[in-house]
C-alpha cells in the first residue's frame, strides 16, 4: 500500500491551525516533535489565550450589568431579560471552557491526538479533503456571518446603539462559539473518513484473499468517490493487510476516545447552550411586540442554531454507524466462506475476520458527550423536549404575573 510523504498528512491538520490559534482553542505547539524554540511565542500565546478568556468575562459582566440598569425593560417581561442573560451564560462559559481546555488542560492530549492522525492518515488518507474542508469553511461563514450582521443591523433599529453596545461583544463570543462546534464537527467528520475508508480496505483485502469477484458493497465514504482509488487493486493481498485492518480499527478507535477527551465537553455544553439560544428567541417572539424584522431574525437564529446542532449530531452518529459497519462486512463475508475451511486461505481469512469482528464490537466505538449522553440523532429529541417544556413553563410563569 502506497504510503504518502510525511507533508501531506500534516496538511490535515495544518489548514485548521490558523483559525484555531485566532481563537485560541489549540495549543501553540500541536506536534510532538515540533523543537522548543517557540518556547516564547508559546507563552505569548499563553498570554494571549488569557485574555481572551478574561476579555469573554469581562463582555459578559459588563453586558449583562449594564443591560440590566440601562435596557428598557419597561416594554418587556423581565423574564425574558432573564432568559437573555441565561443565553449569553452559556455562550460565555463554553468560550472559557474551550479555550481552558485545549490551551492549557488538553494540551498535550491535543498534540496526541495531531499525532496519531497524521499517522493513520499515511496508510488511510482522505481524498477530497481539501476541498470539502474549504467548502464547509465558506458555507460555515456566509451563514453565521450573515446571521450576525442581521442581528445587529435590526437590533440597532429597534433599540439603537445606546443599547446594543452592551450586546456586541456577544456577537463575537457567539462567532467564537461557532467555531468551536465547526471545529468538533470537522474533527468528527475526520474520523468518519477514516471507519468508511477502512470499510473499503477490509471488503477489498478480504475478496482478494478469498480469491473472489470484488465484493459489491454501498459503504461509501462520507465525501466522494475519489477515496476509493487509494486501493491498490494491483498490490497483492496477503494476511497482513487484514491484520494491520485490524490494527487500524484499534488506532481509529483509540482516537475517537481522544477525540472524546478534548471535544466530549464542548459538545455537551453546546447542546445546553444550543437550548437556550432556541428558548431566547422563542420565548422573545412569543413575549415581545410582532414585527416583520423580529420575526425575520428569530427565524434566522432558530434556523442556525438547529443546523449547527443537527449537523453535529448527524456526523456523530455517523461515525457510531461506520464503526458498527465493520463487524457487519466481516460477518456477511464470513457468510461467503464455507463453515468448515477447505483451504489454508479460507481458513486464514475466517480467523481474521472473526477477530476483527470480535474487536470492533468489543470497542463499540460512539461519540460521548463528556459521558453524559451518546451523542447521535436523539439528541435533537432530547433539545425538543427540553425546549418545549421550558416554553410552557415560562408562559405559565408570565401569566401568573
Amino acid at each position: 500500500m502506497p504510503v504518502q510523504s510525511p507533508t501531506v498528512p500534516k496538511s490535515v491538520i495544518n489548514r485548521v491551525l490558523p483559525i484555531c490559534k485566532f481563537f485560541a482553542i489549540t495549543p501553540w505547539n500541536t506536534y510532538k516533535d515540533e523543537k522548543d524554540d517557540d518556547c516564547i511565542k508559546s507563552r505569548f500565546y499563553q498570554v494571549y489565550a488569557v485574555l481572551v478568556m478574561l476579555a469573554c468575562l469581562v463582555s459578559l459582566v459588563s453586558g449583562v450589568y449594564n443591560s440590566t440598569l440601562d435596557y428598557p425593560t419597561y416594554s418587556l417581561h423581565h423574564i425574558v431579560v432573564i432568559i437573555d442573560h441565561i443565553m449569553f451564560v452559556s455562550i460565555t462559559t463554553a468560550n472559557i471552557l474551550g479555550t481552558f481546555m485545549t490551551v492549557f488542560y488538553k494540551g498535550d492530549v491535543i498534540k496526541e491526538y495531531a499525532e496519531r492522525i497524521i499517522s493513520i492518515n499515511k496508510f488511510i488518507p482522505i481524498r477530497g479533503c481539501p476541498k470539502s474542508y474549504w467548502r464547509m469553511v465558506i458555507i460555515f461563514c456566509i451563514i453565521v456571518c450573515f446571521t450576525i450582521f442581521l442581528d445587529t443591523a435590526v437590533w440597532i433599529y429597534i433599540i439603537g446603539w445606546k443599547f446594543y453596545k452592551y450586546y456586541i461583544f456577544r456577537e463575537f463570543q457567539y462567532f467564537h462559539y461557532s467555531v468551536m462546534v465547526f471545529l468538533a464537527y470537522y474533527f468528527a467528520c475526520m474520523i468518519r473518513c477514516k471507519f468508511a475508508s477502512l470499510n473499503v480496505l477490509l471488503t477489498e483485502d478480504a475478496c482478494q484473499l478469498s480469491s473472489q469477484e470484488k465484493y459489491t458493497h454501498d459503504f461509501l465514504p462520507v465525501y466522494d468517490m475519489e477515496r476509493l482509488l487509494m486501493v491498490n487493486n494491483d498490490e497483492k493481498t496477503t494476511q497482513q493487510n487484514l491484520k494491520d485492518v485490524f490494527k487500524w480499527y484499534t488506532e481509529i478507535a483509540d482516537i475517537l476516545e481522544i477525540y472524546n477527551s478534548i471535544f466530549g465537553q464542548i459538545i455537551f455544553i453546546a447542546s445546553m447552550c444550543t437550548i437556550a439560544l432556541l428558548l431566547n428567541y422563542i420565548v422573545y417572539f412569543l413575549i415581545s411586540p410582532f414585527t416583520i424584522a423580529i420575526l425575520i431574525l428569530v427565524m434566522f437564529w432558530i434556523l442556525i442554531a438547529l443546523v449547527q446542532i443537527i449537523t453535529l449530531a448527524y456526523v456523530c452518529d455517523s461515525v457510531a454507524k461506520e464503526a458498527k459497519k465493520t463487524p457487519e462486512i466481516c460477518y456477511i463475508l464470513l457468510n461467503k466462506i464455507p463453515t468448515i475451511p477447505k483451504t489454508d486461505k479460507d481458513k486464514i481469512l475466517r480467523e481474521e475476520l472473526q477477530l476483527i469482528a470480535q474487536q470492533a464490537i468489543c470497542r463499540n466505538p460512539c461519540i460521548s458527550a463528556s459521558g453524559f449522553f451518546v451523542v447521535n440523532n436523539s439528541i435533537l429529541g432530547f433539545i425538543m423536549a427540553s425546549v418545549t417544556s421550558y416554553i410552557i413553563v415560562t408562559i405559565q410563569f408570565v401569566g401568573q404575573h
